[in-house]
């Protein structure tokens, strides 16, 4: 069985000004990335969460909300036109 390490305790305890990259086991695809200290240093300032997903599960993941997200405006459309026509009929 793969041990994921856990770095939130070393996230939030303070331990900021000596970060070092981390190397991180994706919870998707279970391959190893890098988090390097700009990318920790981004993620804090910015209020996030450590990442759990290498930086290409990440893009795939969020390609696939925009697909889900097209499919579901469409739908909505499709659902107010097919009203329409049959009011027509």
């Amino acid at each position: 069985m793969n041990m994921k390490p856990d770095y939130s305790e070393t996230w939030n305890q303070g331990e900021r000004n000596q970060m070092e990259d981390l190397l991180m086991v994706c919870i998707q695809c279970e391959e190893e990335f890098e988090f390097s200290v700009l990318e920790q240093k981004k993620y804090e300032d910015r209020g996030y969460d450590i990442p759990k997903r290498c930086p290409s599960c990440r893009k795939h993941k969020s390609r696939n909300l925009d697909l889900v997200e097209d499919r579901r405006h469409s739908n909505r459309k499709r659902g107010s036109l097919s009203k329409h026509m049959n009011e027509e009929w």
